[in-house]
């Protein structure tokens, strides 16, 4: 897969128009919500000259530029890849075409509520160069349960979040609608990783907090959907969630500071390997059918984590359950497999 490595972005071309935002809407195969979400940016778009607005689809059977045509009121420049490069691989050619200061991503099933764009742009004309990233609140709807939820506020108010790569690193507590990038920080540190489907936003929030400041509006703006099409649901029930989220935490030890991974990098294992627990239990008690497969493949994830949950006593307890007991072989042979890679 190309891009694994997250090159960097070309500059735009000296003397190009640079207006202050480019939005990128990606999407795949999906048409449902997409008439929403294109919506509520255009009922909102500044003029031309400071907002380009970008449809990317990832070479889906359907050609959307006949929808964008009837739907984007002459201001969405529509564009397909030449084949399937999954999430982040979309997002990273769009990028490539973005002239944009600042960008905002945002999938096809969400959306932004009106005041979005006027709030943050406000907020980050006075910012210095350091505050590459900004996020506002926002609000997670589920569809099929009919709920949503809300994170707690990042902090009092409008400013720069504190401490925050600490709490980065243990969990992910964005969705993508919310946040913004100035373009310039994609030249610095590279784009998206490719090979991270459900982590690639997750790991570079790390990768750019190490380096840089972020910018929170309290304003509830943004909303992320997850519902049955969505990638969050297709992935957890391969059981890719969990790996991908493991393999963010052994790629961000690698650039870390030293101070943040002897301090945050030991609970970021115990929260995930809970998490995965967790996860593994509802899989094997699962009604009407007890879903074996994901169980084991969650189980062995907690063992490749490392850390100290493997030897917790509610792993211990699960390794006791009687559905555990005919997969102890292999979480046996997962178990010193990590144990040999670790002694080398």
């Amino acid at each position: 897969m190309a891009n694994v490595a997250a090159d960097v972005l070309a500059p735009v071309a000296t003397g190009a128009p640079r207006p202050f935002w480019t939005v990128i809407i990606t999407t795949y195969k999906r048409t449902h919500f997409l008439s929403q979400c294109m919506a509520s940016v255009l009922d909102q778009a500044p003029p031309p000259e400071e907002m380009e607005i970008i449809l990317h689809d990832d070479y889906s059977d359907t050609d959307f530029r006949p929808l964008v045509e009837t739907l984007g009121r002459n201001r969405v420049r529509a564009y397909r890849t030449t084949a399937q490069r999954g999430l982040y691989g979309n997002v990273n050619d769009a990028l490539a075409k973005s002239t944009g200061q600042w960008i905002h991503i945002i999938h096809d099933d969400d959306f932004v509520l009106p005041g979005f764009y006027r709030t943050m742009q406000n907020a980050l004309v006075r910012q210095s160069d350091n505050v590459a990233i900004a996020c506002c609140q926002y609000t997670n709807i589920y569809e099929q349960k009919g709920t949503t939820w809300s994170p707690q506020p990042f902090r009092d108010g409008p400013g720069i979040i504190e401490n925050w790569l600490d709490s980065l690193i243990i969990t992910n507590p964005l969705n993508v609608s919310a946040v913004v990038y100035r373009r310039s920080i994609f030249e610095q540190i590279g784009r998206f990783r490719e090979d991270l489907p459900f982590t690639g936003d997750w790991e570079y929030y790390i990768r750019a907090a190490t380096q840089f400041a972020w910018w929170y509006q309290p304003e509830n703006l943004a909303r992320f959907r997850v519902h049955g099409q969505s990638q969050t649901d297709v992935l957890a029930q391969q059981g890719r969630t969990a790996s991908d989220i493991r393999r963010t935490l052994e790629i961000a030890e690698t650039y870390l500071p030293e101070d943040v991974k002897n301090r945050s990098l030991p609970q970021a294992r115990m929260h995930q390997g809970q998490e995965f627990y967790n996860q593994a239990a509802s899989a094997l008690t699962a009604k009407p059918q007890p879903n074996i497969s994901l169980g084991l493949t969650l189980l062995k994830e907690c063992i490749k984590l490392g850390g100290d949950f493997p030897l917790s006593d509610n792993f211990m307890l699960a390794m006791r359950h009687p559905l555990v007991t005919p997969l102890l072989k292999e979480l046996i042979t997962t178990w010193r497999e990590v144990h040999h890679q670790a002694g080398k």
